[in-house]
């Protein structure tokens, strides 16, 4: 967990799941992709990734840059507001999520 002027930031994908912050991947050329923060933790919990946000850069490149120059672009990814989510992926088991809200506390 990080601070920015005395407020939380969110640095891994249990915290943004846990404060219920949308993720957001842009890129510097303007696209960018928003997703649930409990479906991309257990995505990355299913495939034994680790969630921290400068280690899911590496896993991540804009489809746009890639598509006209040809150039893997990296995108920041923060975990900031609350608006609904551009990528859709599977929720994980209400049982599973109670069970690692319990071990983040």
């Amino acid at each position: 967990m990080a601070f920015r002027n005395g407020v939380p930031i969110a640095t891994c994908l249990m915290e943004a799941a846990a404060w219920r912050r949308t993720v957001r991947m842009a890129c510097r050329c303007g696209h960018a992709a928003l997703f649930h923060p409990h479906a991309l933790w257990w995505l990355y919990e299913r495939k034994g990734w680790d969630g921290a946000f400068s280690l899911m850069r590496r896993r991540y490149v804009c489809s746009v840059c890639l598509a006209l120059s040809g150039r893997r672009v990296r995108p920041t990814i923060t975990a900031e507001g609350t608006e609904d989510p551009t990528v859709r992926l599977p929720l994980p088991p209400e049982r599973e999520w109670k069970r690692a809200v319990s071990r983040f506390r």
